[in-house]
């Protein structure tokens, strides 16, 4: 098979990561970089083989074929960014928040739909082996039915960055948008559809700290999402209990404890194989070049970002 000829938008704390990913992966060939920074994207455009280097969007696309559009840019330039790809006839891989509203990622969804293209929200943490362990468990009735689920992300803003729930180590406390919409995806891919989803959450000027809380249900279970950026201390880990079993994941320590009904001890399972990013962006390309079906779409991204405007709409009580 030809290669994939990829073009990465944004060069900040996203978009390297993603680099150094794409270039592990096998098929793929970086063709092109993009940022408005040149003192960012020109370094790295010089390191790797047959790679351009633009500073803005239209000179990126303008008569150039690519495979895949890798979109590593804030909420604000997502949806222009995508859109444009999608005109280019690209595929396209979106860092979450995946635009800024539920207007605009539907809208998103429609031009993919049109051009025929596949769009993908980088919901990675559905991809963190001990998850892909755990959703297998689930799968196969070993922790019976979900009944409930905790998710909580509380650590300092690089932590969090590195566990890929926020995009950058040097964005402010309003990233903490992006953990609670992977963790209402985490929610959704164990325990089902989210029914309702009510919430709270804290981030007073000049503070360093903010705070999410959110209550979820679904047909048979309940969650709870707790976001605290920037704590004197904290500890990042999800649970889920079901019927005949339960299973905790310690990010930090990369291990997930779990029990189920023919094996009533504790067991640890230690992460191992590709991280959640290269795995995340690995299943893109397989699924461009049709070897699998996309198991995360776009209608994901607009279900997250549709739980969390609801949740929240009043932040007054």
């Amino acid at each position: 098979m030809q290669a994939q000829r990829v073009a990465i938008l944004g060069c900040g704390a996203a978009g390297k990561a993603h680099l150094e990913r794409w270039l592990a992966l096998a098929g793929v060939e970086v063709v092109a970089l993009c940022d408005r920074d040149v003192a960012k994207v020109a370094p790295l455009a010089e390191q790797i083989p047959n790679c351009a280097a633009f500073t803005s969007l239209d000179d990126t696309l303008r008569d150039a074929t690519y495979d895949i559009v890798d979109v590593c840019l804030p909420a604000p330039d997502q949806f222009e960014a995508v859109s444009a790809a999608l005109k280019a006839r690209a595929h396209v891989v979106c860092e979450v928040p995946f635009t800024a509203s539920v207007a605009q990622a539907t809208e998103l969804i429609r031009m993919a739909e049109l051009q025929e293209r596949l769009l993908m929200p980088l919901f990675a943490q559905r991809f963190h082996p001990p998850c892909l362990f755990l959703q297998d468990l689930i799968e196969n009735d070993d922790l019976g039915r979900p009944l409930m689920f905790r998710c909580r992300f509380g650590s300092s803003m690089g932590e969090l960055s590195e566990l890929g729930v926020v995009g950058s180590p040097n964005d402010r406390c309003a990233s903490y948008v992006n953990a609670a919409l992977h963790a209402i995806d985490l929610f959704r891919t164990f325990c089902g559809e989210i029914r309702r989803g009510v919430g709270r959450w804290r981030d007073k000027p000049g503070s360093p700290y903010a705070i999410l809380v959110l209550l979820l249900e679904s047909e048979l279970a309940l969650g709870t999402v707790e976001i605290m950026v920037a704590p004197p201390a904290g500890k990042s880990a999800f649970e889920v209990y079901g019927s005949a079993g339960a299973a905790v994941l310690d990010y930090e320590e990369g291990v997930l404890h779990f029990t189920t009904a023919d094996h009533p001890l504790w067991y640890s399972r230690h992460e191992e194989g590709r991280d959640r990013l290269e795995h995340a962006l690995s299943h893109f390309s397989e699924a461009v070049f049709g070897l699998r079906r996309l198991e995360v779409r776009g209608e994901d991204g607009v279900c997250a970002l549709r739980v969390l405007e609801e949740a929240l709409h009043d932040r007054s009580n």
